[in-house]
């Protein structure tokens, strides 16, 4: 605390170290010691900025073994690292290094902690301690692991975005956000406009306490807070990935700002990890009839839109019938699939006599769609879609909509 700035302290005589029943010796020590966790030659190493809870602040975050903090593990960055763009790295290359040098360390010492450390500003005169906690090595080992295993409990959704540096399009299918992620993407309200397109503001329902807890995933309380962040994520991000779907159909990638698409891969990256926290796994639920049902959506869009370019001329649809009802498919699924099977029989039966000599025409394609269409529509039961839907139901909803179905989606890059 800055005792100067602080009248109140002052009226009473309590400035510099009489704030505060400790030596001066003992204060002394303890600034010397924030001041070389918090230097910038130990920045990602000891130290980082992370978001705050407060809007357009940022906390600083302290990470360190206990006993040894002049370590060269980046244990700030893989816990408080963040990707802003595509190209940033993530926490599957940051745990790769530190992984590895925390088991040799562990193994030497099986009692070793990592102490995290989270200081915000009040005001000028004020600073706090927001995140104290002590981890085991041993548990910050096995959650690392499990953090990116989780990240790949997901169907493979390709996504675009340009690359200055080759000058060309590249796709990405797979990130690992950082733990902190979960607060910051969770903490993002996120609205619609028709010219300006997708914008955020800053409401705070998570924090870094309660992102870390499910990343350690033994924590009391971590099952609960699993659940709270799936369902906070969902009612937050939905709309930004149903816009991502129908760019994934449309392929006009610029339609969605770059941060907008790499948020949006992070956030499908968060849902696998919290699934699988909850017992829900990508080789099950992918066969599932709600999941499904969410990629014949899809596949609905992919069809309509072929319809639209050699019947309507290019002229381009208002809405998608796929994602027209994928809102109302979130909270009434059975309704939603009625509605589906009405809208989509005209195009399916325009796609079984449509032929053409032009080898450009995508015949092949259009005899695609509408063949893993009626794979996707034996897979769907209807006695399986819940009456009322769940999260997680929304969540595997939301991926199988999301994942890639065309043989024409391109390879990644």
């Amino acid at each position: 605390m800055n005792t100067n700035e602080v009248r109140a302290l002052r009226r009473y005589g309590l400035e510099g170290a009489k704030a505060f029943p400790v030596s001066a010796a003992l204060t002394q020590k303890m600034n010397d010691a924030l001041l070389h966790l918090a230097s910038e030659e130990n920045r990602g190493i000891s130290c980082r900025p992370i978001p705050s809870a407060q809007p357009d602040k940022r906390d600083l975050l302290v990470a360190y073994l206990e006993g040894q903090p002049a370590g060269s593990e980046q244990l700030a960055e893989m816990f408080g690292g963040e990707a802003s763009i595509f190209s940033d790295t993530d926490f599957a290359a940051y745990a790769q290094q530190v992984v590895g040098m925390l088991e040799g360390k562990v193994a030497a010492n099986p009692d070793l902690n990592i102490r995290l450390l989270s200081f915000c500003s009040i005001d000028k005169g004020r600073k706090q301690i927001s995140l104290n906690r002590r981890f085991r090595v041993a548990d910050v080992i096995r959650a690392a692991k499990d953090w990116q295993t989780g990240a790949r409990n997901v169907p493979a959704v390709s996504v675009g975005f340009y690359d200055k540096a080759s000058k060309q399009l590249v796709f990405r299918t797979l990130t690992t956000p950082c733990p902190i992620e979960l607060a910051s993407t969770i903490n993002r309200v996120w609205s619609s406009d028709a010219k300006a397109g997708f914008s955020s503001n800053f409401q705070r329902a998570f924090s870094a306490s309660d992102a870390y807890d499910i990343f350690l995933a033994n924590a009391p309380l971590a099952r609960q807070k699993a659940e709270a962040a799936l369902g906070l994520l969902i009612q937050r991000m939905s709309v930004v990935l149903a816009g991502l779907g129908v760019i994934k159909t449309t392929r006009e990638w610029t339609r969605l700002s770059d941060a907008v698409r790499w948020q949006s891969l992070k956030t499908i990256a968060l849902l696998g990890i919290l699934l699988r926290q909850l017992g829900h796994h990508r080789e099950d639920f992918m066969q599932k009839t709600i999941t499904q049902f969410g990629r014949l959506l899809a596949l609905a869009d992919s069809l309509h839109l072929q319809y639209c370019k050699h019947v309507r001329k290019g002229e381009s649809p208002s809405q998608l019938i796929g994602n027209a009802l994928f809102s109302t498919a979130l909270e009434q699924p059975v309704f939603a699939l009625a509605r589906l099977a009405e809208r989509l029989t005209p195009y399916q039966a325009w796609a079984r006599t449509f032929q053409s000599d032009d080898p450009n025409a995508g015949v092949g394609l259009i005899k695609y769609f509408l063949g893993e269409i009626a794979a996707c529509t034996s897979a769907i039961h209807l006695e399986q879609l819940p009456d009322r839907m769940l999260d997680a139901d929304k969540a595997k909803l939301l991926l199988g909509y999301l994942a890639d179905h065309s043989k024409n989606d391109t390879p990644i890059q």
